[in-house]
């Protein structure tokens, strides 16, 4: 059972990195259009990051679903 609960806090951890990357992606799309164009460039950084952080965590999310829908392995 333990098992279970470690694959369902990793899960849970995933899904809150996504969560906060999706908030920084958002952040810094709305204030991008604002900025002067000498510091749009750290703007650009910024989405880089957040757009990795976001597949990083959507990737983890794909790799624990699939572990959790694969049957378990007999027990010997």
């Amino acid at each position: 059972m333990s098992d279970a609960n470690e694959l369902a806090e990793r899960v849970e951890a995933a899904r809150l990195t996504l969560d906060a990357a999706t908030a920084q992606l958002k952040t810094i799309l709305s204030g991008g259009e604002r900025l002067p164009r000498a510091e749009k460039v750290q703007v650009t950084d910024g989405l880089a990051d957040a757009f990795t952080a976001v597949r990083n965590a959507r990737d983890a999310l794909g790799t624990l679903e699939r572990v959790l829908a694969s049957p378990a392995p007999d027990d010997e």
